[in-house]
């Protein structure tokens, strides 16, 4: 379950990059707080 929601949050996070062509800071700590909270939960 981990490996899979981890892998889902990679492929969103590229997705992101490329719709934006840059990566924000507001970007990375969405995704630090999405993955502490799978942690949380798992």
């Amino acid at each position: 379950f981990l490996f899979l929601t981890l892998l889902v949050l990679i492929i969103e996070f590229i997705i992101s990059v490329f719709e934006t062509k840059k990566i924000t800071e507001s970007k990375l700590l969405d995704v630090t707080k999405k993955i502490k909270s799978i942690y949380r939960v798992y």
